[in-house]
């Protein structure tokens, strides 16, 4: 995300209101009558719950398939349209064809292997055909380095 745009300020805002309410109502019963905390403090609290949620939400691809919290053995995965969100993968064969994106959110593997075919396999032999030219390297090189470079 760029920046705000007026769908997420008015989100944000009616989210805020919403702790807020509840904030209140939690207050006003006394349900919380042997914990002293202002008001302030829960609506702080209950509004950052709100704002984290909903950027978690902004943060998937709409026009991704969600497959949630599925655990894999031993089998071929196509993950080509998926997003897969605290999966784990036991052994499996993740197989990219590149024709459509993907993305993996908290999820795990032991003994992954990728595989790439179609489109991304020509990418692969593309991308291998350059690195074998030493006068075009670098540029491979450069890929990786972009590729392995952690924020």
């Amino acid at each position: 995300m760029s920046g705000f745009d007026s769908n997420q300020l008015m989100i944000g805002i009616i989210g805020s209101l919403i702790a807020a309410g509840i904030a209140y109502v939690i207050a006003r019963l006394s349900l919380l009558s042997s914990v002293r905390v202002p008001i302030w403090v829960i609506a702080i609290f209950l509004s950052f719950l709100v704002f984290l949620g909903y950027f978690e939400y902004q943060r998937r691809d709409p026009n991704l398939a969600t497959v949630y919290n599925k655990n894999f053995g031993v089998e071929r995965i196509i993950v080509d349209g998926k997003e897969f969100v605290d999966c784990k993968f036991d052994r499996s064969e993740l197989v990219f064809l590149g024709t459509k994106s993907f993305s993996m959110i908290r999820s795990k593997g032991t003994n992954v292997r990728f595989s790439f075919e179609g489109n991304s396999a020509l990418t692969i032999t593309v991308m291998q055909k350059i690195y074998a030219d030493p006068g075009m390297r670098r540029y491979i090189e450069e890929v990786i380095k972009r590729i392995t470079k952690t924020e």
